[in-house]
């Protein structure tokens, strides 16, 4: 690309962005929730929380 575009910036979207690091903590929440059905139920709460400082 750059070779055809010598002059262009790459840039991040942060909304797509966000979207992926989403659908990436969902398919490891996925994962585990295979394997410990029990201890998973319910920790999505848990991972997109904010946590205080």
């Amino acid at each position: 690309m750059s070779e055809a575009l010598p002059n262009v910036e790459i840039t991040f979207d942060p909304f797509h962005l966000i979207q992926q690091m989403n659908d990436a903590l969902s398919k490891v929440r996925a994962e585990e929730a295979q394997i410990y059905p029990e201890m998973m139920k319910g920790s999505r709460y848990a991972y997109l929380r904010t946590r205080k400082t």
